[in-house]
């Protein structure tokens, strides 16, 4: 049986993924485009967000495996 704390983990682990998701389809969808100036016009905060998602989402993944090697050991 799960402990409230490792459905927190997994809850957070999962809205992670889907933001990482989100955001990385939100950047592909918004395109990049080059100005008159010849400055590069793109949703850049959206894909390093994405990242930061992503990065999120594998440490709380590792964290619920600690959490069920704990559980099993018990």
């Amino acid at each position: 049986m799960k402990s409230k704390l490792h459905k927190v983990v997994d809850t957070f682990g999962t809205l992670s993924l889907l933001a990482t998701f989100g955001l990385g389809i939100h950047y592909l969808a918004s395109g990049q485009s080059i100005d008159e100036d010849g400055v590069l016009v793109e949703e850049f905060w959206a894909l390093g967000l994405a990242w930061l998602f992503m990065f999120a989402a594998i440490f709380f993944a590792m964290w619920s495996v600690v959490l069920r090697i704990r559980a099993r050991k018990k």
